[in-house]
């Protein structure tokens, strides 16, 4: 009696996935910005101060809904073509939400103007910026799905463990800079004419 060997199962981890997304989606919903400025009357200075937060308890929420799409894309990833497509669209999406929000934090720009005694600080990335790390995500993660499919279907089983790890990596990074962040503080002073 001849035994048949059962291919390698090459779906991912359904606890790796969910973990990935997880914690990504926890990066994205609880990370904030939170800005201050002050002047005081009859001075000619102000002093703005712009830092990351984090929030647990949003970021709960975006674990929450992470988690289980995590566990979908493995579900669907390997299962046929319609259903890898599936996973394989979601996968580019959360990559384009990763890039988005890369953009967003790294991208960012403090402006602060000082009329009479009031401060205002604006603390915004470009319209350009963002649509650029969204599309950057979308494609970079695209090739990066593609590439370890091809490498898990030839020679490299863990291949397709290579993309939740960089997105668990990313969220875990972007919690780590938004909590561990002082902030920038910038003191103006106003020239009298």
């Amino acid at each position: 009696m001849t035994q048949h060997e059962t291919p390698p199962d090459r779906r991912p981890s359904s606890l790796l996935w969910a973990i990935a997304i997880g914690l990504l989606f926890a990066a994205v919903c609880g990370v904030g910005v939170q800005a201050s400025g002050g002047a005081a009357v009859n001075e000619s200075r102000s002093v703005t101060t712009v830092r990351l937060t984090y929030a647990p308890d949003v970021g709960l929420i975006g674990a929450l809904v992470g988690v289980p799409l995590g566990c979908l894309i493995a579900a669907l990833w390997g299962r046929g073509r319609i259903a890898h497509g599936v996973a394989f669209a979601l996968v580019m999406l959360v990559g384009g939400l990763a890039g988005l929000m890369i953009a967003a934090v790294l991208g960012t720009e403090t402006k602060t103007t000082v009329s009479g005694n009031a401060v205002q600080v604006d603390h915004e990335a470009s319209a350009a910026l963002m649509v650029g790390g969204a599309v950057s995500g979308l494609i970079l993660t695209g090739l990066a799905a593609w590439a370890s499919v091809r490498l898990s279907k030839s020679c490299c089983a863990w291949a397709v463990a290579v993309l939740p790890i960089v997105f668990a990596a990313i969220g875990v990074v972007l919690i780590l800079v938004s909590v561990l962040s002082g902030g920038t503080t910038s003191e103006l002073t106003a020239r009298s004419n």
